[in-house]
Order: structure tokens, then C-alpha cells, then sequence
């Protein structure tokens, strides 16, 4: 998505790396010069995730909290999921 573009391009201003991109709905293998995963097991180890996904983040928040600590979770606000729709 375009949040994933922005979140790539912004990173680049912290201390942090990105390993790659996970999404369930992908085929493709790279994107932005990034591993593609479609399943988080597949993923190399990581620190955190954050949330990118314009159509139904909820969703992809929900998926990832079925297989990781929530604390490692990160969502920017504009795609409005909060402390009231997070699963727990």
C-alpha cells in the first residue's frame, strides 16, 4: 500500500531496518527491495511489526495477534484501530 511506501521511506530517519513486508494476500517475492512474506512464519526474525494495510487493517492487526505478543503490534492512528477494537 502506499502507508507501506511512506512507512519505508520514513524509516530510513530512525535507527531501525526493515527485514521485509508480510501480506497474507501476496504473491509477489519482493516489493520496495524487500522480502514479501504471505505467512509470518516464513518472516526472519523481527523485533516488531507495524501495521500497514489500507483495506481492513483490523483484520491484519488480528491475524498478527494470533501469532505474536500484541506488544509487538504498531499501527499508526489513521487507520483508526484502538484500545476498543483490538482483540485481547
Amino acid at each position: 500500500s502506499e502507508l507501506t511506501e511512506i512507512a519505508t521511506i520514513r524509516a530510513q530517519e530512525h535507527p531501525l531496518e526493515i527485514i521485509g513486508i508480510f501480506d497474507p494476500d501476496s504473491d509477489k517475492k519482493k516489493a520496495l527491495h524487500l522480502p514479501v512474506w504471505n505467512k509470518l512464519a516464513a518472516a526472519d526474525q523481527f523485533d516488531a511489526c507495524v501495521v500497514t494495510a489500507l483495506n481492513d487493517p483490523l483484520s491484519i492487526y488480528e491475524l498478527l495477534h494470533k501469532q505474536i505478543d500484541t506488544e509487538l503490534i504498531f499501527a499508526p492512528s489513521i487507520l483508526g484501530i484502538n484500545e476498543k477494537n483490538k482483540v485481547n
